[in-house]
């Protein structure tokens, strides 16, 4: 601080090297801030379009799904069949219409099973939702459904349903697609129903994304009381945790569409796009670290600052040689009176310049 006071070149170099770090910080940092809008902008409309991707692939996998079990549903001969399946109770000694009837079904599910392998279950349940037939025996006679499927005789609703559920065996959450069966009058005898795994709906969300490292679509469907994950392959504590919450869930939740800045369920900053997808009941999502999002803004800002500094310490050299070239006279004339100060008139100041500093010592020397 003493040298800064007393000294004209530390004050201009000084002064010069912390007004250089101030213009190149505020530099880099605006650059940062621009660069990090534009990007911010940029990865919106890339996660926008991931979601518009998904979106359209989930509906199309669900349609496949949808189309095969109304198909199966519409069969005169499987209508027929499960008719005589629902309505005939199974004995120690069934008829023969019903051995044959069971054992069709049987035939054509074991052939659908073969062709859409992802199927873990299809199921022929009553009214009150007790499974009478399943390629997975260990459901006959068991409840598969929590809850009452529509089957209002008035309507005759042929639209199939995409339940989230927990399996009755595993207790884990899976996915299922019902369809009300109607007998040859048009009344609801029964339902149709079939579970699938997630691996091929995991596959459909992580395949072609292009959001880098962090970037990742997902769905998250609603059961009693809690928010679940749609994965497969993840552990159990990630898999299916007790809640997953965001601002993102939780607004896709409410029926709402949008997109922002916030912490996904993990705690991590994300940038993401949320929708609700009103056909299937489930909260779509597209996001990306913002770690990952805003590397370049901070490449650039290192990048500015860097080649600022440097410019800097150039410049600083150049400043400090010109501050000595400027001082030294100055000094020299400093010196000349201290020493007149101390007694010898007849020392004159060296004029060196026609500026003002040569101005000085002529008007001092007179």
């Amino acid at each position: 601080m003493k040298l800064f006071s007393k000294s004209l070149l530390s004050k201009l170099v000084i002064s010069f090297s912390l007004l250089s770090l101030v213009t190149v910080s505020i530099v880099a940092f605006t650059a940062y801030l621009l660069a990090k809008n534009a990007l911010k902008e940029s990865v919106f409309a890339q996660l926008d379009i991931a979601a518009s991707l998904k979106d359209y692939q989930i509906s199309e996998w669900l349609n496949s799904h949808h189309q095969d079990l109304l198909l199966s549903a519409q069969l005169p001969e499987l209508q027929a069949h499960a008719e005589v399946v629902l309505t005939q109770k199974k004995s120690r000694q069934p008829s023969e219409e019903y051995l044959l009837a069971y054992k069709t079904l049987e035939q054509y599910f074991s052939a659908l099973a073969d062709i859409k392998p992802n199927l873990k279950e299809i199921s022929l349940l009553t009214s009150k939702n007790i499974v009478v037939f399943s390629n997975n025996k260990l459901l006959e006679g068991t409840e598969e459904f929590r809850s009452n499927i529509t089957t209002d005789s008035s309507t005759k609703p042929k639209k199939v349903q995409l339940l989230f559920r927990n399996s009755f065996l595993t207790g884990e959450p899976e996915l299922a697609f019902a369809i009300p069966i109607h007998d040859q009058f048009g009344n609801p005898i029964g339902t149709l129903a079939t579970a699938v795994e997630f691996q091929e709906l995991d596959d459909l969300l992580e395949k072609g994304t292009g959001l880098g490292k962090s970037g990742k679509t997902y769905l998250v469907a609603q059961l009693p009381q809690k928010n679940v994950l749609i994965l497969s392959e993840q552990s159990e504590t990630e898999k299916y945790p007790e809640d997953v919450t965001s601002f993102g869930i939780d607004t896709a939740m409410g029926g709402n569409n949008g997109s922002g800045l916030y912490l996904n369920y993990k705690g991590i900053p994300v940038l993401g796009v949320y929708r609700w997808l009103d056909k299937s009941n489930l909260a779509l999502l597209a996001e990306i670290n913002q770690k990952e999002a805003f590397a370049p803004a901070r490449k650039l800002a290192g990048r500015i600052l860097l080649i600022g500094l440097s410019s800097a310490e150039l410049l600083l050299i150049a400043v400090y040689l010109l501050s000595r070239q400027i001082s030294k006279p100055i000094l020299a004339i400093t010196d000349t009176a201290i020493q007149v100060a101390g007694g010898d008139l007849s020392l004159k100041a060296p004029v060196s310049s026609e500026d003002e500093i040569g101005v000085l010592a002529r008007a001092f020397n007179t």
